[in-house]
């Protein structure tokens, strides 16, 4: 069900294949990549990725690629960087998923959750946020590649989609191929 599933009070998770074979490229996914459980006792620092791409996950083959499940995280610096979303090894080509909800779901996160460097294809939601969530993108690729020279999959649906009250702030990003870049219904504020 998951690949990686449980309480990641002081968590890195770094250069990893979640959801696909070693070869790289052919998927075998999990319903959750990553799942982070939070209590009251979650406290620390989540890392997913790394400050290099190298030490960047590629997570593809999922229905959900990390999903922060319960109701809230707080006191907690969390971050995903330098990963791709949906993309074989060389972040060129897109996984088929048939079953593909979202790349990174938020429940709920009462610190802000950094989202930077990352590469998403068009083939689901980029970013779900749920909850009173603060959500910071930054210099991401969203349906294109790092260089914005190849299409990445296309999607009716939405890059970032917010479904109660939350924030969502984006700076210095590519959207690319989505019906809709941003789509809300009840979210707080949007910073572009």
């Amino acid at each position: 069900t998951n690949g990686i599933y449980g309480l990641l009070g002081v968590a890195r998770i770094q250069s990893n294949f979640i959801g696909i074979d070693a070869d790289g490229v052919t998927p075998n996914g999990n319903v959750n990549g990553i799942t982070g459980l939070t209590e009251i006792s979650f406290r620390g620092s989540v890392m997913i990725g790394g400050n290099t791409r190298e030490e960047g996950n590629i997570i593809t083959g999922n229905k959900v690629g990390v999903l922060f499940l319960n109701p809230e995280i707080e006191n907690i610096q969390a971050g995903l960087i330098n990963n791709s979303f949906g993309t074989d090894y060389t972040e060129r080509n897109v996984v088929p998923v048939t079953q593909l909800v979202a790349h990174v779901s938020v429940k709920k996160c009462l610190t802000p959750l950094t989202i930077k460097h990352c590469v998403f294809t068009a083939n689901g939601i980029g970013v779900e946020m749920g909850g009173e969530s603060t959500v910071d993108v930054q210099n991401c690729f969203f349906g294109t590649t790092r260089n914005n020279d190849k299409q990445l999959g296309r999607f009716t649906g939405s890059a970032l989609y917010g479904h109660t009250s939350g924030d969502f702030k984006v700076s210095n990003t590519v959207f690319a191929h989505y019906g809709d870049v941003i789509s809300t219904l009840t979210t707080s504020s949007i910073t572009l």
